[in-house]
């Protein structure tokens, strides 16, 4: 009598289970990458980054120094042409890029960490620390940010920490309403109850719970106040309260340039057109991001 052996069954493949193995970040890149203006921002960004960061080796000319070639047009040996005092105004550009990204970021961590704070106090705990969060967010949104940057500015002034610390208090209430209306949907969330429940303080639930589920909204947000930034430092420089000459800086290279439009109209484009390039590519990367974060666009 002949035996049978046991049965070797394979494992049925469940495709649901593949899917679901895809990784949320996996979602988020894939929707990201195909986003083409996304990229084009990134690309934008990144090039201003390698710009600030080698600008000592890109850079043909010593930004401040002076030559006896006044304002030449563009030319093979001065691709920007040379301003009043015969400085070349492509090392000049290359210079204030990183004087320009220096201000934005720094500008964006001070609203940020300012805002965060307002806005935590006032979303969490609620009551009269959130009415009097609502009255202080209240009174500064009554004021152009901007406004808010020239008075600080001119109070404390013309710095680079200081048009920072400017331009941070003048935007902080971006990210304060942001958190604080973010806040108040995950404060009643069950794993948050159940924490609070278990004993747990409210500093432990605002960096376990609270904080990590807020950060994609404030990553986009910190990505589109970036551009933000660097043009409320350029117009801080166009009306002399931001860097100071001989530090060259997209809006105080504008604000001196202006002086010899007729004559010398390159001394406006090419900071202008840095000026633009940065903003356009900042939000550019922004709506990208958000879009990407958004579960409503993932697939």
């Amino acid at each position: 009598m002949s035996q049978v052996g046991p049965t070797l069954s394979l494992p049925v493949v469940d495709q649901t289970e593949v899917h679901a193995r895809t990784t949320e970040f996996q979602i988020i890149r894939r929707n990201f990458v195909k986003n083409r203006g996304a990229i084009a921002g990134l690309a934008i960004i990144l090039a201003l980054v390698f710009t600030a960061i080698f600008a000592d080796v890109l850079a043909p000319y010593d930004p401040i120094e002076q030559s006896r070639a006044f304002m030449e047009p563009p030319s093979a040996a001065h691709l920007f042409g040379t301003d009043a005092l015969g400085r070349d105004l492509l090392s000049r550009v290359i210079y204030g890029a990183r004087v320009s990204l220096a201000v934005g970021l720094g500008a964006v961590l001070i609203a940020l960490l300012i805002g965060m704070f307002v806005g935590l106090m006032g979303g969490y705990f609620g009551g009269r620390v959130d009415a009097f969060v609502v009255m202080v967010i209240d009174t500064f949104m009554s004021f152009p940010g901007l406004l808010v940057a020239m008075v600080i500015a001119a109070m404390l002034g013309s710095s680079l920490p200081v048009v920072m610390l400017a331009i941070g208090i003048g935007e902080f209430t971006l990210f304060a309403r942001l958190v604080r209306s973010v806040v108040y949907t995950e404060r009643e969330r069950d794993f948050v109850l159940a924490s609070r429940s278990l004993g747990a303080s409210s500093f432990h639930i605002l960096i376990t719970h609270i904080i990590p589920n807020i950060l994609p909204s404030l990553i986009v947000l910190v990505t589109l106040s970036i551009g933000n930034a660097i043009l409320s430092a350029a117009a801080l420089g166009f009306l002399g309260l931001g860097a100071q000459p001989p530090t060259p800086e997209w809006g105080n290279l504008v604000n001196i340039g202006q002086e010899y439009m007729r004559e010398a109209p390159w001394l406006v484009w090419f900071p202008g057109l840095a000026i633009v390039a940065t903003v356009l590519g900042a939000n550019m990367l922004g709506d990208g991001l958000r879009d990407a974060l958004d579960p409503k666009h993932r697939r």
